[in-house]
């Protein structure tokens, strides 16, 4: 893949692989996203770890992107719950730790249009009861067909 000289590299033919940039908001990252990526994505580490909000996070976001000439509603952020997959955990502390379903529309509401929640694989106990929970929390938007 070829890219442009310029301050942030983006691939000069279309159509590429859609540039989602993890990690926080620093200045560096928020100037590439802004300028050539195609959206965000925290971690479930983003405002425990840092202490930053997310809130914060997407209207700093939408702010850059808007300095841009682009429009917010273009980017596919993306959240993802990697915490989940950290640790070998009981099927009790991984329903107390996962995401809820309020948790999934706040990222809704924030304009997050993908959630990845991350299961745990140390044992089909684990991963089965990992996967129901996720489904029942997730059970509004599998079937949307709007």
């Amino acid at each position: 893949m070829k890219y442009e000289e310029s301050s942030v590299a983006h691939p000069v033919n279309a159509p590429y692989s859609p540039l989602i940039m993890g990690g926080r908001l620093l200045k560096k990252n928020l100037k590439i996203i802004a300028e050539a990526g195609d959206g965000w994505l925290p971690t479930d580490t983003y405002e425990r770890t840092f202490g930053t909000s997310l809130d914060e996070g997407i209207e700093k976001l939408n702010a850059a992107v808007r300095e841009q000439g682009r429009d917010p509603a273009s980017l596919t952020n993306v959240f993802l719950y990697a915490e989940t997959m950290l640790y070998d955990r009981d099927p009790e502390t991984f329903a107390k730790d996962a995401p809820m379903r309020d948790d999934l529309a706040r990222l809704e509401r924030l304009g997050f249009k993908h959630v990845l929640i991350g299961l745990p694989a140390f044992s089909s106990e684990h991963f089965y009861g990992a996967i129901e929970h996720a489904a029942k929390v997730a059970e509004p938007w599998l079937f949307n067909t709007d």
